[in-house]
């Protein structure tokens, strides 16, 4: 699940609720075009009648969550891959109406692929939703 997040002292950090109409007046600090969290922003945004405003592009999640800990402006990001920095405050979930987005993941591989009892126990453990509750702390964080 995506969900907004912004510096602990960030006046939309105490909000009730946050609408995705005022969201859009914030500096967004996004990943480079093309990325999901970036076209999650770009798909949930223009709903309000407003284009997102990009502070920054920048190359890393971990640079991301360092520019909205500074208070640079607001990122989307998947739980899991903020869940540490959630934890420890370093930024914190802003409350906002229509969120948390979900996002389809897929697992994509040639249909004669023959995979091996490795594979086969990935595919498995896949599919059967499995990795949801497998998912460490230090999985998908940066």
């Amino acid at each position: 699940m995506d969900l907004v997040i912004a510096a602990p002292g960030h006046p939309l950090a105490g909000a009730r609720r946050v609408s995705l109409a005022r969201l859009a007046d914030e500096p967004f600090i996004l990943c480079e075009p093309g990325s999901g969290t970036r076209e999650t922003a770009e798909e949930a945004l223009p709903k309000t009648g407003r284009p997102v405003q990009v502070a920054m592009d920048l190359a890393s999640s971990a640079a991301i969550k360092r520019a909205v800990a500074r208070g640079l402006g607001v990122a989307i990001f998947s739980r899991y891959a903020v869940s540490v920095a959630l934890r420890l405050g370093v930024v914190v979930e802003l409350p906002v109406t229509g969120f948390p987005l979900r996002r389809h993941r897929h697992l994509v591989y040639p249909p004669d692929r023959r995979f091996g009892p490795v594979g086969e126990a990935f595919l498995s453990f896949v599919d059967a939703g499995r990795w949801r509750d497998a998912v460490g702390e230090n999985l998908m964080t940066d």
